[in-house]
Order: C-alpha cells, then structure tokens, then sequence
C-alpha cells in the first residue's frame, strides 16, 4: 500500500512539471491576439506569478466580440492557471483534505484553510471551503470563499453556483437576482429558482419562495419538497408532510440521479437522514409523525 502511495505522489509531484511542458511555444505559430495573451498567462505562470497570469485572461475575455473557440480557449487556460499547484507538498496536503471530507468536514477545512495558505490564491481549496461551509450551514463563510474564488475565475460553472447556493442560504434574494442577470453566466435555471425560492424563503416571503418553487421545471427535484416542506411548517400547516415525504421519497429512489445532482449541488438530499429522524416513514408519501 505504501509503495502505491509513493507511486501516487511521485507522479503528483510532475504535475507542475507536465504543465510547463504543455506551455511550449510552437515555433512558427501564428501570433494573434489570442496566442500572445496565451503565451503571456503561460509564462506568468511558469514564474508562479497566479496573480497577474489570471488578470492577463481575464481582461482578454471581458472584450466584446470574442470567437466563440477563443473564448474557450481562454476559459480553459484560465482553469489551469487558477488552479495548478506549484508545490507537490501542497497538492499532498489537498488530497488529504478531500480524503477527511467523509470523515469530518470540520478537519476537511481546516485542511484546505492550510493549503490556501500554501497556494495563494489557488481556487481550488477556496472552492472546496464554500462548499464545507455551505453544507455546515455557514452562509456568510461559504459566500465569501465563492467571492474569493470567483474573483480569480468568474468563469467556472461550479463557482457561479456555489455562489448562489450561498446567496439562498443568506436569505439574500435581490442579491442573487442581480447576480443572475448581470454577473453570472448561467441564467435562469432550476438550480438558480431553487436558490431563489431558500432565499425568499428565509428572508420570509413565502409567497415569492412559493412562485419561485413553482416554477422549478423538474418535478423530481429533491430539494424542491424539503424547502417547501420547512416553509409550511413554519407557517404551521400539516401539508408540509407529505413534502418531507416526498422529499425522502426521492432521495431514497433517485439514487443515480441524485449523485449526478450532489456534484452540482452538494446540499442535494443532505437532510434525509435528519428528517428520518424525526419522521417514521410507513410507505410510498405516507408518514407518521413523531414530534413537530
């Protein structure tokens, strides 16, 4: 085991190496916009300057009129810039942190505050601290870690989410609008009336939680039900159980689906065993309750 180990660590110690190599200029390449500012992130890079190599691709990418293949291109040198690790002794430590996550979350960030620490301005550990401490119920923390890291790249998908997540959970629904419609390259999706529909909810607009939950295209979207099932038991109405009943319901049987969703959204389901906690499933929608 521990010679597998070596071998594991030996080859993430080339990581940076492997990259530099991939930043080899081509002679004879053709020197437009893109290849310079390219060339120009890559050697910025190679010098472990984060800062200024993410600037370079960022202020290439906020021109207007970019090809649609430049622009990928860019996004994809922007991800490996924002998040290659310089040192294999930090790169180490992050697989340890992923490692603890299953074990304890709180050491998970603990982990990750260290290697951020290391890896200045890495996204990658700032990624993973929005999202322990979004599943910790740590709204405000979670949303300056996706802040942080989207401050870095505004151009990840997993970030602009996380983003939101954290803006629902704030109970924050005008900020989430506005960063919708202006800031964020993901539009208006499932993902985003869900985090609007917790936002409203938890700033205490159940009716507009209610028009946003409505509105929320997949039906069996788990999370979906358990909002709504704590909104209508805080306006103390019987209905919200058979919500948290379907809501375990489909946590217990989309367990494919669900897993597809836990990657896009890492609250997905995380209140099923709580809520069989506190209520006895008998079969199908029907439970019994047991306290309120």
């Amino acid at each position: 085991m521990d010679i597998v180990i070596k071998k594991r660590n030996i080859l993430k110690s080339i990581t940076l190496a492997t990259f530099c190599l991939s930043f080899a200029w081509t002679p004879g390449a053709k020197a437009n916009d893109l290849d310079l500012v390219l060339t120009k992130a890559k050697n910025l890079s190679l010098q472990r300057d984060r800062l200024q190599a993410t600037k370079v691709l960022r202020d290439y990418l906020e021109k207007e009129g970019l090809k649609s293949e430049n622009r990928l291109k860019a996004i994809k040198m922007l991800k490996k810039v924002s998040e290659i690790f310089y040192e294999a002794k930090s790169l180490q430590a992050f697989e340890l942190g992923k490692a603890k996550e299953t074990i304890s979350l709180a050491e998970a960030a603990k982990g990750f505050e260290e290697v951020q620490s290391m890896e200045a301005l890495n996204t990658r550990p700032m990624e993973e601290l929005a999202r322990i401490r979004l599943l910790q119920g740590e709204c405000d923390a979670s949303l300056s870690w996706a802040n942080r890291a989207l401050k870095e790249n505004p151009y990840k998908e997993s970030l602009v989410y996380l983003k939101a997540f954290a803006l629902g959970c704030s109970g924050e629904p005008e900020q989430l609008l506005a960063f919708m419609q202006k800031d964020s390259l993901i539009k208006e999706d499932d993902l985003f009336r869900l985090s609007l529909g917790q936002a409203y909810m938890v700033d205490g607009s159940y009716d507009e939680a209610k028009l946003w939950f409505a509105k929320i295209e997949d039906q069996e979207l788990p999370d979906k039900y358990y909002f709504l099932g704590v909104m209508y038991r805080g306006q103390g109405a019987d209905e919200y159980l058979k919500y948290f009943a379907k809501y375990v319901d489909l946590c217990n049987r989309k367990l494919k689906k669900q897993s597809e969703q836990q990657q896009r959204d890492p609250r997905s389901c995380k209140e099923t065993d709580s809520v069989k906690e506190k209520y006895k499933l008998l079969s199908g929608t029907s439970i019994q309750k047991v306290v309120k």
